[in-house]
């Protein structure tokens, strides 16, 4: 069995869960971001990983699954004890200085669906390098002998944080109105 129907694409892999979207093929990606020389790296120094997952439905358990395959391999797993967007994800990941960071969600897809994303140390988007090293990895990522059960707990191994903090944080001292001056803040949850 291959996993050519896994296609990164603008911002990572989405699919309909159950359907595709499977821990089966979670766990094969993840094989592959295992495999990539930036995560050799972290294993050898150190440097976390940062998982989180939006509030989709499985979103959490697919990446409690994703931290545990991360942190059996020696990786030093930071999770988050809630949901997160996608922006405090990336803060997280710089504020620790983390290699990468991943991130359970479908953005903007309809609700069916869920996907990886893999954001790199700045807490943006990760490039079309770091995709298609991902990519030629999981080329070479055998099925597993069983197929993988998703967790009911969050991993032993990793570091379960609250992810939003340190966003939220900044996001206050960003807005916070100077000296004498009133301001009003709108909030768009963009249909949310």
């Amino acid at each position: 069995m291959s996993f050519s129907e896994i296609r990164f694409g603008t911002d990572g892999w989405r699919a309909i869960i159950a359907e595709t979207f499977t821990t089966d093929r979670v766990v094969a990606v993840v094989e592959a971001v295992l495999a990539i020389e930036r995560v050799q790296e972290a294993i050898r120094t150190g440097a976390p990983i940062v998982v989180g997952a939006d509030a989709r439905f499985l979103a959490d358990r697919f990446s409690w699954l994703v931290a545990e395959r991360l942190a059996g391999a020696g990786v030093n797993v930071v999770l988050g004890d809630d949901h997160v967007a996608t922006p405090g994800l990336g803060c997280e990941i710089v504020a620790r200085n983390a290699a990468l960071g991943v991130i359970l969600t479908a953005s903007h897809n309809p609700p069916e669906y869920l996907g990886i994303k893999i954001k790199g140390p700045w807490g943006g988007s990760a490039t079309t390098d770091i995709y298609d090293e991902v990519a030629q990895c999981l080329s070479q990522v055998e099925p597993a002998a069983q197929v993988p059960v998703l967790p009911a707990a969050p991993p032993a191994g990793a570091e379960v944080t609250d992810l939003n903090a340190t966003h939220l944080t900044r996001l206050v001292e960003f807005v916070k109105p100077s000296a004498g001056h009133s301001e009003t803040i709108v909030h768009d949850a963009m249909y949310g």
